[in-house]
């Protein structure tokens, strides 16, 4: 609801297209979850989450690119999270919509991007060195 208000907030300003990368990004997640209750609830089939994990992998690449290149969104570190993100992403059409097993590598992969995307730059940051 957040990233709404602020989308609506710039639109109505007339902010500048880089005003908005926060909250567009940010959607990619919170779309990613809300599939994921609504499917958890009433059991829809997954195909439709292959595919929108598919669009939102692709998407990393240019964020991941302009985090890189610019520091557009954030530092070279955030463009290195987007593209471990992307893969993550990438592994939920590979497996629902290509049907493609990847046993343990996906929570593997989930673990460890949970330690080194979130739980180590969020306590670099708590601790003012990120």
């Amino acid at each position: 609801i957040l990233n709404i208000i602020v989308i609506a907030y710039g639109a109505c300003t007339g902010q500048g297209a880089e005003w908005f990368y926060g909250s567009a990004t940010g959607l990619l997640f919170a779309f990613t979850y809300l599939y994921s209750a609504i499917n958890t609830i009433f059991d829809f089939d997954q195909r439709l989450y292959g595919w929108f994990s598919l669009f939102v992998a692709i998407n990393t690449l240019p964020a991941g690119i302009l985090c890189l290149t610019s520091g557009y969104g954030g530092n070279a570190w955030y463009g290195i999270i987007w593209f471990l993100w992307g893969i993550l992403w990438l592994t939920a059409f590979i497996e629902i919509n290509l049907k493609k097993n990847l046993g343990k590598f996906v929570p593997y992969l989930a673990i460890f991007e949970g330690i080194v995307t979130a739980w180590i730059p969020g306590l670099l940051m708590l601790w003012g060195k990120w």
